[in-house]
């Protein structure tokens, strides 16, 4: 399983290094984490490379989970219904 945290803000100038970084770990493993938790903003940009990136992952037969989204980034993925294509699991809202 490859890891990324996505840290700070991530905007249109953040895209391509999310690109790069998911094609990276995409081609070393069969299952992508991407973890939000420490994420202040994202925009549209960074959103549309996630839903890209998730399209590919899937037809390459690579399982991309986003994890721990923030209030905000959580609010987005519903408006924008990528909450309903993307794998969203958010731990914190577990409780033991």
């Amino acid at each position: 399983m490859a890891r990324l945290w996505l840290i700070g803000e991530w905007d249109l100038a953040a895209a391509p290094d999310l690109d790069a970084a998911l094609r990276a770990v995409e081609a070393e493993s069969r299952r992508v984490v991407v973890d939000l938790c420490r994420l202040t903003f994202m925009d549209s940009a960074c959103l549309r490379t996630l839903m890209t990136a998730e399209a590919c992952t899937r037809r390459a037969g690579v399982y991309l989970t986003v994890e721990n989204p923030p209030r905000a980034v959580t609010k987005l993925l519903a408006l924008t219904g990528a909450a309903d294509r993307l794998r969203v699991v958010d731990h914190r809202e577990v409780v033991a």
